[in-house]
């Protein structure tokens, strides 16, 4: 007779065995769900949540003569020849972002500070961006004290503020592990609509399933997102990429760590890739800090652009001056100005000299010659 210990050593396995077999044989229904409650959780965890990441991205040469053949075809401004590559040469840059985000409320505020491509001139200009979204539309705001130019000054009526309604608040790949990270997976062009939007489902299916790790897609056959899931650290997104007509346009790969209980992004690498699948842009980026014990009444005042004296507006009313007393002035941009020296009158008057001197002359000359 075999010891009873036996037949509860062969009971365990069984139990464990039949275990084993229910997760490995999870429905792909059943496994959505799962997914769909761990980032719904994700998102409830931290109602308000704040991130400066800082990393650098760097542009293959050649990456953007997209851009500069562009400006050629269109009789642009651009100083390129068509054999010359934009960038000329690799380029990297450093690149900094903080986010402060409402999930609740739904309200966004971003600033983003690295460098754009000036194709006409053929440099990189630094550039820093504040958005907001206010919980009624979307805001930016365009320092120029910290958009200084080195090859050209702004004009001075340039706008540093946009208050056009229909703005829109378009996701950037390199911030998207920020998004992902607290169960909003970026499925709209728009930030504002994605936060303010819950996940079903129906939204997502199953390509392919390995132990822990389950690929996800949402989108159509012809664009769609796909997402490598851990189900192990609460459903992390831990890769993405997103595809049009079968190419993929950017790809983002995160790695974790565990903050107060929860999985929480420290560190990624993103790709953006032209139409030939050349990489066009690769970033790395490092979380410096996060903060998730915010206050939840937390001052509206973050998520509201308010305009100093002289400052521009642009609506779509056209163009303002902040007055004196807070209000808004509307001007022509093209209009010389109303004070300080005459120019108008002293042009015409000069030119008006000009034109009876030359008469005279005219009429000196013929009355000489008869």
């Amino acid at each position: 007779m075999k010891p009873c210990n036996y037949y509860v050593a062969v009971a365990i396995a069984v139990s464990c065995c039949g275990g084993t077999l229910a997760l490995g044989f999870e429905s792909e229904t059943d496994t959505i769900d799962r997914v769909v409650r761990d980032w719904t959780a994700r998102r409830a965890q931290y109602p308000i949540v704040q991130y400066l990441v800082e990393g650098e991205v760097t542009v293959p040469k050649g990456a953007l003569n997209g851009i500069s053949d562009m400006l050629n075809m269109g009789g642009g401004a651009s100083e390129a020849s068509p054999s010359e590559d934009s960038p000329p040469e690799d380029a990297t840059y450093s690149s900094s972002r903080t986010y402060l985000i409402d999930f609740k409320q739904g309200l966004v505020r971003r600033e983003h500070d690295e460098m754009i491509w000036e194709a006409n001139l053929r440099v990189f200009n630094r550039t820093m961006v504040v958005t907001v979204f206010d919980g009624v539309s979307v805001k930016s705001y365009e320092p120029k004290s910290e958009n200084t130019r080195t090859h050209y000054d702004i004009v001075k009526n340039t706008p540093e503020y946009n208050f056009r309604e229909g703005a829109r608040m378009y996701p950037d790949p390199h911030d998207s592990p920020i998004f992902y990270a607290h169960g909003v997976p970026l499925l709209t062009s728009d930030i504002v609509n994605d936060i303010g939007a819950s996940v079903s489902s129906s939204m997502l299916r199953v390509r392919r399933k390995r132990d822990d790790i389950v690929d996800l897609r949402a989108g159509t056959d012809e664009m769609y997102s796909e997402f490598q899931v851990d189900l192990a650290r609460d459903s992390a997104i831990v890769a993405a990429s997103f595809v049009i007509s079968g190419d993929t346009t950017w790809d983002v790969a995160i790695e974790y760590s565990r903050l107060d209980g929860a999985w929480l992004p420290k560190s990624w690498r993103t790709n953006n890739f032209g139409r030939d699948g050349t990489p066009t842009l690769t970033g790395r980026f490092d979380v410096k800090t996060i903060d998730t014990n915010i206050d939840e009444n937390v001052s509206p005042s973050q998520f509201q652009l308010v305009p100093s004296k002289n400052e521009v507006v642009l609506t779509n009313e056209g163009h303002f001056r902040v007055g004196a007393n807070g209000d808004l002035v509307r001007f022509d941009p093209r209009a010389p100005p109303s004070s300080g020296f005459p120019w108008t009158i002293c042009v015409l008057a000069v030119g008006g000299g000009l034109l009876i001197a030359a008469s005279l002359f005219v009429m000196r000359r013929n009355k000489a010659s008869g």
